[in-house]
């Protein structure tokens, strides 16, 4: 008996000493959990109120955040530290963030901060490195359905590559698509940005034409 317990008493100090040498030695960092994100778009809207809210962090699998200049995206797995910038185009007419008229309406905005059915056309895009390969993932709101109707997806870095956008619906008011981005258009591990990509009413007609009354948004 004598012996057992000796051994039961040795097994505890055990856990004792390798309890201690975890809370005290081994970093903080080192043993935070890795959060879970989901692969699944329907998974990054966060509802609040009447605004639909596209969340970076879930989007990215947390290596994107937005600020002034754009959409910052540092990916510690792959290593690729990288930004994408927006722009947009209304009737032909050149914005940055938001479109407004001679009146200070809001007619169009480039946000992931979107509110369907408000009269505001509203769109955007994500870019992140999955696997090895540049994924894009687009975000159009409902009155961009109705008021742009079919929407052309062209990229590549001479804008060479079509797609047709296909109205998903990631939530109520909500669509997106997403397609694998021509990886030859970046270089030095993804710093250098050539050509992007360009999400609007550009159809091949309005191209030839030269159309110049286009609404889009353009990623770079």
């Amino acid at each position: 008996m004598p012996q057992k317990f000796h051994t039961i008493f040795l097994l505890i100090l055990l856990l004792i000493l390798v309890g201690l040498f975890v809370i005290l030695v081994i970093p903080k960092d080192a043993i935070k959990f890795k959060p879970i994100y989901s692969d699944n778009p329907k998974k990054w809207i966060d509802t609040k109120g009447p605004v639909k809210e596209i969340n970076i962090e879930k989007a990215t699998a947390g290596a994107g955040e937005i600020d002034v200049i754009g959409l910052q995206y540092d990916d510690s797995e792959s290593g690729v530290v990288t930004a994408f910038v927006h722009s947009g185009f209304y009737h032909g007419v050149y914005f940055d963030e938001q479109f407004v008229d001679e009146e200070g309406k809001i007619l169009m905005k480039i946000t992931n901060d979107m509110k369907p059915n408000d009269g505001v056309i509203e769109g955007f895009v994500i870019e992140k490195i999955k696997d090895g390969k540049p994924i894009a993932y687009v975000f159009l709101d409902e009155d961009w359905k109705k008021k742009v109707g079919k929407t052309y997806i062209r990229y590549g870095s001479s804008f060479e590559h079509e797609k047709i956008f296909v109205f998903n619906e990631a939530s109520k008011g909500i669509y997106y698509d997403f397609f694998e981005d021509d990886a030859t258009r970046f270089a030095d591990d993804y710093t250098v940005h050539i050509g992007g990509i360009i999400v609007g009413d550009i159809s091949q007609e309005k191209i030839d034409a030269r159309d110049k009354d286009v609404t889009l948004i353009k990623f770079e």
